[in-house]
């Protein structure tokens, strides 16, 4: 039996953190590059809008997906 978090099914998690905040949110499976950057452009308008830092926990492949 696998474990949930071993599926890739779940999203890739972002956190992001700016000089006056903190934002989190998910990623669609397939999401590019263009829409991180989409995604933390639309976090920052909340206050300071360049992030100092950016968190990407991306899913593991199930097991049964991984490779010997």
């Amino acid at each position: 039996m696998e474990h949930p978090e071993t599926t890739a099914a779940y999203p890739t998690h972002v956190r992001a953190l700016f000089s006056d905040h903190a934002a989190a949110f998910s990623l669609a499976k397939g999401a590019t590059l263009a829409d991180l950057i989409d995604r933390l452009d639309d976090a920052g308008g909340w206050g300071a809008g360049t992030p100092t830092a950016v968190f990407l926990q991306f899913p593991r492949p199930a097991l049964s997906q991984r490779r010997p």
